[in-house]
This record gives C-alpha cells, sequence and structure tokens, in this order.
C-alpha cells in the first residue's frame, strides 16, 4: 500500500507525461498550497518542460490573511520563472449572503 506522498508521485508522473500545460488551482488554503508546491518541487526536481499555470479564482470576500498567502505565493512563482500565474475576479452567483459586485 503507498502512502499519500508516494501516491501522490505516481499521480504527478502520469499528469506530466501527459500534459504539456498543467493546471493547478489555487484557493490560498492549506491544501492547495501544498498541492502547488508539490507540483513546482516534482518540476523543478525532473527539470521538466511543462507549462503550469496558477489558477486563482478572487471572490474579494476571503480573510485577509488569504490574500496575503496568495500574494507570497504568486510573488515567488512569478520571480522563478516556474509558472504562468492568473489572478480573476469574475462576476460568479455564490450561494451565500455575500455578492460578487
Amino acid at each position: 500500500m503507498a502512502n499519500v506522498w508516494s501516491a501522490l508521485q505516481n499521480r504527478l508522473s502520469f499528469v506530466f507525461d501527459n500534459y504539456p500545460t498543467i493546471v493547478v488551482s489555487f484557493s490560498g488554503g492549506k491544501d492547495s498550497g501544498v498541492l502547488l508546491n508539490a507540483v513546482l518541487k516534482f518540476k523543478r526536481d525532473r527539470s521538466l518542460p511543462n507549462r503550469i499555470v496558477v489558477f486563482h479564482q478572487d471572490f474579494e470576500a476571503q480573510y485577509a490573511k488569504t490574500t496575503e498567502f496568495v500574494e507570497r505565493m504568486y510573488a515567488q512563482v512569478i520571480s522563478t520563472g516556474d509558472c504562468i500565474p492568473l489572478w480573476v475576479c469574475l462576476p460568479v452567483a455564490s450561494r451565500c449572503a455575500v455578492s460578487n459586485y
């Protein structure tokens, strides 16, 4: 039985072998932060040519600390040239009391 890290490495091998461009959805939370770092480490460790796109959808109603983390991660990935950052704010209807306008 594989542990979580080994299973992730196997999945990343499949993804990098089959897709020239990989999009990582990055919410700014802990889970997506770990995933983004794991994807970037996998790419760097193997010197792979795949393009990485980091997608963040800003609902403009998130915690300030989350936005600060997203800003730090984007500054890091932009400065290293490891990926293409996309920070998007779209008028999307949410099923809650928060307006996106």
